[in-house]
């Protein structure tokens, strides 16, 4: 049994390394999109330009930015998004819906609370497939290997 698993567990590492790797942020730059439709419509109707659209809209051309030049700081969009959401709970359950029941508004904040804390998680879940991704690797870690190799005896140094 235990050489079953073994087996199984090395054909899907061969699996794994030859499916090749998909971009995590595919989703969020499809949600960006629809978020630039979304305010760009509101714009156009309304006339009026609130600041939550400004700043929400400046967030999502510079994740449009990050996400086109493939910036190892283009998932930091997600944690920005639910922080955001954040932001703007206790104005959704003070004053957002004047005519709604008490308990629709409390459903209407627990649900942004969970939007929020979700970007949040979703963000710092796909930041090291992101970096993988894109051929990242920190600056912490190349001081480190390169310190490590500092240690390292060499072949052609004489000490006599």
């Amino acid at each position: 049994m235990h050489h079953l698993i073994e087996r199984l567990v090395g054909r899907y590492e061969v699996w794994r390394r030859s499916v090749p790797l998909r971009n995590p942020l595919n989703i969020p730059a499809l949600l960006l999109v629809t978020s630039i439709a979304q305010a760009v419509y509101q714009i156009a109707t309304s006339h009026q330009v609130a600041w939550g659209a400004v700043v929400l809209l400046a967030v999502d051309i510079a994740f449009l930015l990050f996400y086109l030049r493939r910036s190892p700081w283009a998932w930091l969009v997600l944690p920005a998004w639910g922080a955001m959401a954040l932001i703007q709970l206790p104005f959704a359950l003070a004053s957002g819906f004047h005519g709604y029941p008490f308990r629709v508004r409390l459903v209407a904040t627990c649900l942004l609370l969970l939007v929020g804390v979700g970007f949040i998680a979703w963000g710092f879940a796909i930041r090291q497939r992101y970096h993988r991704f894109i051929g990242y690797v920190a600056p912490s870690v190349l001081s480190h290997q390169a310190s490590n190799q500092a240690l390292q005896p060499t072949a052609d140094r004489s000490d006599e």
